[in-house]
């Protein structure tokens, strides 16, 4: 319920909503990821905006089970278990 005394911190809000966009466009999209890193700087510098850094990791730091790596290759994880990620 909003009342009359209710204070908003649209500064907060706007950085939250683009780091969280921006994350999840470089998660879709790893090759634009270099894009929305000059417009996080863009709003860094213009507007003075906090955006959390949101490329995505090159690799994992422990010896397990490198999930990235996974994703980048599925094709060639579906192809070698004959896998159909259509019929699942």
């Amino acid at each position: 319920q909003v009342g009359p005394h209710l204070v908003l911190d649209l500064k907060d809000q706007c950085e939250l909503w683009l780091s969280r966009a921006f994350y999840d466009l470089a998660a879709l999209a790893p090759q634009d990821a270099e894009a929305y890193e000059r417009m996080r700087a863009a709003a860094s510098e213009r507007y003075g905006l906090r955006i959390i850094d949101g490329r995505l990791p090159i690799g994992a730091l422990d010896q397990g089970l490198d999930v990235v790596e996974v994703m980048r290759n599925v094709h060639l994880l579906a192809a070698q278990f004959c896998y159909s990620m259509h019929q699942q």
